[in-house]
């Protein structure tokens, strides 16, 4: 299994530490754009917050809507309040935080199932253009400016 990951590892111990393990490609801070071109090259993306902290347990990664524009299945851990939506939509996988034995069975799960992987990124993908894509949000930013008495566009 190998890893690619990007961003900014905030100690220097722990980067070093990751740039020596032979099945990660660390890539460190990358532009906008580069990063989102990065779910293109992952069979699945995952984010994992330490549930310890409510604002963690309420995050919803912008990753997991990049993945979505891919059509790639996320993994993220089951705490989060979002976790049932992601289970409901069948969009993805969820793992107990901290669970590194949960975490390498369900990324072992995932690479001898691809055609489950492949679905659930398409569901997601699916669930992007019908809800979260430009021309969908488009319309409804003019749809608020209009309620709250906007009157059109520019």
């Amino acid at each position: 299994m190998h890893f690619l990951m990007a961003g900014y590892v905030f100690d220097e111990d722990i980067e070093q530490s990751i740039q020596e393990l032979s099945n990660v490609t660390f890539l460190g801070r990358v532009a906008y754009n580069e990063a989102l071109l990065l779910p293109f090259r992952a069979d699945v993306m995952f984010t994992f917050y330490d549930p310890s902290s409510e604002i963690n347990r309420l995050a919803a990664s912008n990753k997991w809507f990049d993945a979505m524009m891919a059509g790639r299945p996320i993994l993220v851990n089951s705490e989060l309040s979002k976790a049932p939506w992601i289970e409901r939509e069948d969009i993805g996988y969820l793992c107990p935080y901290g669970n590194a034995e949960d975490l390498s069975n369900r990324l072992s799960w995932i690479r001898n199932h691809p055609d489950e992987a492949m679905r659930k990124g398409q569901n997601g993908r699916s669930l992007y253009v019908e809800g979260l894509s430009w021309s969908v949000m488009e319309k409804r930013i003019y749809s608020t400016i209009d309620a709250v008495g906007g009157g059109g566009r520019a």
